[in-house]
């Protein structure tokens, strides 16, 4: 909702500068009041869709055999993931970009957690490190989203020099993000999608077998 996003923002200029610099207290309190807004209605057709469609994913089925979908799936999804890599880190002042990039990670995220009993001691850092990196490119997409923001009030509320300084400190803190998620990933989304989805589907059968 135009509400949460609101708060996101202010959420994110608060991490950035905490004790914010005179020039930029004009801009905090903008981004309080407008976190302060009363959220839309929810919109009751839009909550019948759900629900409508809630019912009609319960009676879905899938064809084909339970391992080739599960290994279809499980390489899909790190293809995905190392594609929008690649892309994001092309350029990484695309804020849409790097937003792709985290939800093709949160879709690996998820997977990883689902095997983790399958091998705890290897699956569950996996999905640490996963939601470690989601959060991360959550936090640079938050700071781009501020930026952009800020850029369309009026000088009354920053002007010229403020917004340089804004711009300055979100890509100070975004440079300080790239040096940890760039490694974090290249490990995460290492190996062959379809190699890899083998893999874990061997280690899922062995599982089952000695369970």
């Amino acid at each position: 909702s135009g509400q949460r996003d609101a708060a996101v923002r202010l959420a994110t200029f608060d991490r950035l500068f905490g004790d914010p610099p005179a020039a930029l207290c004009a801009l905090r309190t903008r981004l309080h009041e407008e976190s302060q807004s009363p959220s839309a209605q929810s919109d009751p057709a839009l909550h019948r869709t759900l629900s409508r469609l809630r019912e009609q994913v319960m009676g879905w089925q899938l064809a084909g055999k339970d391992r080739r979908i599960l290994q279809s799936g499980l390489a899909r999804t790190r293809q995905r993931a190392q594609q929008a890599a690649q892309v994001a880190r092309a350029d990484t002042g695309q804020p849409e970009r790097i937003h792709d990039w985290r939800k093709r990670v949160k879709d690996l995220w998820y997977q990883t957690r689902l095997f983790v009993p399958v091998w705890p001691d290897l699956f569950r850092p996996l999905a640490a490190g996963a939601d470690r990196l989601g959060e991360a490119l959550g936090d640079h997409h938050d700071l781009s989203v501020l930026a952009g923001h800020a850029a369309t009030l009026p000088p009354r509320i920053i002007a010229a020099p403020a917004l340089r300084q804004l711009d300055a400190e979100v890509r100070n803190a975004q440079t300080r993000i790239e040096a940890e998620i760039l490694p974090l990933s290249d490990r995460l989304l290492a190996g062959d999608p379809k190699e890899m989805a083998r893999l874990w589907l061997d280690w899922h059968a062995i599982w089952r077998l000695q369970g």
